[in-house]
């Protein structure tokens, strides 16, 4: 039939009509190409893989989904599924016979209205599971009242898993969470249910948990954290629990426990530490290195988060502290508003996330430019006062780190630190008739009133409920973070406003400690040589590297003070020449073009 068609079409068409034999051939053939192209489409642009070409829905990276991110036997970047797992086993083997251990996951919560922040999991339930979304777990102890083994898989507790169950219309807007699937063969989860089933199973183990248990035991039950108050479904929670909570001795709290564990870093933590404390303090380097008169505390904050989430930070551990001049003196300085002017110093405390693991790093430095009045011309870098007071504060830091070591303490560390900075207090001068028993006693609190330093992990003040008394342990990571913050009063002299501190992260070894956070310099001569050396360097470079035809591959300098064109709607052109004159910037006034003559570059 199609063969007397195209005969038709043909003659009509004023063409010589091929034979019948010669038009079924071609047919043939067409017919041929045609069911070839099909099947190669179907190939090619199929939109529905087959179920052993799909992994289980995880909601998170797996190895499967992100072999660059996740080795095949990782959970998390660094961690293995067996360790969370012996994780788990070892809670399990610490709670009380016949007990449970209930841990909710953080929630989500909001900027303004839907929009929410990016989710953090919280440290306990993340460091078990590894789940970086909702959930709720439960633990049950290892051991059945009377010392008998418990039910739960290979005699050990049984690890049950509560998760959002699938909603078509919630994955349009926030993605699909973990499945059934997943959270077993993946997390490792004995039970999985859904969070709905939550009220009908938890009263059930809560139950059969009572009943288990010796009437004339006093171990707990149950043990949750009510404070926990920004866990998932917390009112859910306390009002399930609440018979059990209004029961003398029925539940006790579950924190103090998984603090104790959290306390000691597997070798895994103690890379992913290494990791996030090497790229906070390689992004400080550069931060120190692209200082000058000019630049902006927002700039040189916005230079560290690019420096860290562009070598896989996830966050930044806590806001950055970026202070310049007297504010130097305030911990928790977090406006960073201001421009950077020659002949002050900079305290910046910054630190990042890196698989879950935080650093928490803090160098001080002089606002290099050229012509300062430093010792060593050039760039300048500190002045006398300024060199008296750091030199001070690094023999404090040099000598906590050279005494950190397993048997010591934070505490310990801590009295070491108030010896030499009341020492370093006397000896400048800022409390003249004193005696050094007075200074030591109580005086020094007026220049020094934070602890030398703390636990890190998971946290940045990590495992609170570990005291500063216990001595320290290979595998533990402390902060030895001195500092010495002098009020800005006339009655300092030229040491008024001065503060400084320094802070490395710290893992303690198994004879004496190693910094993690090493690349960014703390001696006196190399801060100097580095502080603004990137910003005289960096038109150098990149013109060197455009006349070899390649692109120059070096982190962005900050901006210096907010373009000249934001001035002047802000404040008109006059004044934003007389702004930009009075700071040093590179801007529209004489200032500018001086600034431009004498070699400082401007860099956007």
């Amino acid at each position: 039939m199609l063969s007397r068609v195209v005969a038709g079409l043909l003659k009509r068409a004023g063409h010589a009509a091929p034979s019948l034999p010669a038009l079924r051939g071609l047919v043939s053939e067409l017919a041929g190409s045609v069911l070839e192209t099909q099947q190669i489409c179907s190939r090619t642009f199929g939109t529905a893989p087959s179920s052993e070409e799909r992994p289980p829905l995880a909601g998170q990276p797996t190895s499967a989904t992100h072999p660059e991110l996740l080795a095949p036997e990782q959970l998390t970047p660094g961690v293995t599924a067996a360790e969370y797992a012996a994780r788990r086993r070892q809670l399990s083997e610490l709670l009380p016979p016949g007990s449970i251990a209930v841990l909710p996951s953080a929630s989500t919560t909001y900027m303004a209205g839907v929009i929410p922040w990016p989710y953090r999991q919280d440290p306990d339930f993340y460091y078990l599971t590894g789940l970086t979304q909702h959930g709720l777990a439960i633990i049950t102890a290892s051991r059945a009242p009377g010392g008998g083994a418990s039910s739960g898989g290979g005699g050990g507790g049984k690890f049950i898993l509560f998760i959002d169950a699938p909603n078509a219309q919630r994955a349009k807007w926030d993605g699909a969470g973990v499945g059934r699937e997943a959270a077993t063969g993946l997390f490792g989860a004995d039970e999985v249910h859904y969070l709905h089933e939550m009220p009908r199973r938890l009263a059930a183990l809560a139950s059969a948990a009572s009943s288990a248990s010796s009437s004339a035991s006093s171990s707990p039950l149950l043990l949750f954290d009510s404070d926990r108050v920004g866990g998932h479904h917390y009112s859910t929670l306390m009002a399930l629990l609440k018979p059990a909570l209004e029961a003398p001795g029925r539940v006790g709290p579950l924190r103090p426990l998984l603090h104790n564990m959290r306390l000691i870093k597997s070798p895994a933590e103690a890379g992913l530490m290494r990791a996030s404390a090497v790229l906070s303090s390689a992004a400080l380097r550069h931060c120190m290195a692209s200082t000058a008169p000019g630049v902006t505390e927002y700039g040189l904050a916005a230079a560290f988060e690019y420096g860290v989430k562009a070598g896989g930070a996830a966050r930044l551990a806590y806001p950055t502290v970026c202070a310049g001049g007297a504010d130097a003196c305030t911990i928790h300085y977090g406006r960073n508003d201001k421009t950077l002017q020659a002949g002050q110093m900079v305290l910046m405390d910054a630190g990042c996330e890196y698989g879950g693991y935080v650093s928490d790093v803090t160098r001080t430095w002089p606002v290099a430019g050229r012509g300062g009045a430093g010792a060593r011309g050039g760039r300048g870098g500190f002045t006398g006062p300024q060199r008296d007071v750091y030199a001070v504060v690094l023999e404090a830091h040099q000598r906590c780190l050279a005494a950190a070591r397993p048997g010591s303490s934070i505490r310990d560390l801590h009295h070491l630190c108030i010896d030499v900075l009341s020492e370093g207090i006397r000896d400048l001068g800022l409390r003249p008739g004193a005696s050094l028993a007075e200074i030591r006693g109580s005086m020094y609190r007026d220049y020094f009133w934070h602890s030398l330093g703390h636990y890190l992990g998971l946290d940045t003040h990590d495992t609170a409920l570990v005291g500063h008394d216990r001595p320290l342990a290979p595998g533990m990571v402390i902060t030895v973070e001195p500092g010495l913050y002098i009020p800005d009063d006339p009655r300092y002299g030229p040491l008024a406003g001065l503060g400084v501190r320094i802070e490395d992260d710290v893992l303690i070894g198994a004879a004496g400690c190693e910094v993690l956070s090493d690349q960014a310099p703390v001696a006196i001569a190399e801060v100097e040589e580095l502080a603004g050396s990137a910003v005289e360097a960096a038109a150098a470079a990149e013109a060197a590297a455009r006349a070899g035809g390649a692109e120059p591959r070096t982190l962005p300098l900050p901006p210096r003070g907010p373009p000249a064109e934001l001035w002047q709607m802000m404040f008109g052109r006059s004044s934003a020449s007389a702004a930009a004159d009075a700071m040093g910037v590179p801007g529209t006034g004489a200032a500018g073009a001086s600034a431009r003559e004498g070699g400082a570059t401007s860099v956007a």
